[in-house]
């Protein structure tokens, strides 16, 4: 039985095997992007890594040259971290021992400030193609249970954030929900914890 990163990998690469070795060379060029890898020993160093969606590069990053060539492989006991930027848009990815008992992967860091939101991703199996379902982590030096997902959305949210008045009753007319968990942590991390305030909704 195949775990989540088997998985994931193998439907990222299947497209890539069944193509004829020309075709292989210059779809790999396609998902080449420039990367900043920080290594264990704190250093950083620029590089291109083979990018084929967000939910493989939790389980391990594979350097190229800007050919797509193989040049090494990364697990996520070997760095830091890494960031790369797609369409302007910078993604950062720690180095964490997930909380529930994955192991050590890398997972998106979506928000930091007092506390910090990882994104971490999986197949959604339930549908007919393919696509992910993301779970949401808080770390305050240590990991802030349970993860916040849609399955459980109104449920998690409430656990985290309830003590904040104004925000618990945005969360439950619905104003705020799973799109909006960085402004929710946002407005947390400045919310005064007080019973001065009393919302009524149905």
């Amino acid at each position: 039985m195949w775990n989540n990163a088997q998985t994931g990998l193998f439907l990222g690469f299947l497209f890539l095997l069944f193509l004829p070795l020309p075709a292989q060379d210059e779809a790999r060029k396609d998902f080449i992007v420039e990367a900043k890898i920080r290594t264990s020993q704190g250093d950083t160093l620029n590089c291109n890594i083979l990018y084929i969606n967000q939910y493989n590069l939790q389980f391990s990053l594979t350097e190229t040259d800007t050919s797509g060539n193989y040049i090494r492989h990364y697990s996520p006991r070997d760095l830091s971290g890494f960031t790369y930027s797609i369409s302007e848009e910078i993604n950062e990815f720690t180095s964490m021992t997930n909380p529930d008992d994955m192991g050590r992967i890398f997972l998106r860091k979506v928000y930091e400030g007092k506390y910090t939101i990882y994104q971490y991703l999986e197949i959604d199996r339930a549908s007919s193609v393919l696509s992910f379902l993301a779970s949401y982590y808080i770390w305050d030096d240590k990991w802030l249970k349970p993860a916040i997902t849609k399955q459980f959305e109104l449920e998690s949210l409430l656990y985290h954030f309830s003590d904040c008045q104004e925000l618990e009753y945005k969360i439950k007319t619905g104003e705020y929900g799973l799109g909006n968990i960085v402004e929710i942590l946002q407005e947390y991390e400045n919310c005064e914890l007080t019973d001065e305030y009393e919302y009524f909704y149905e």
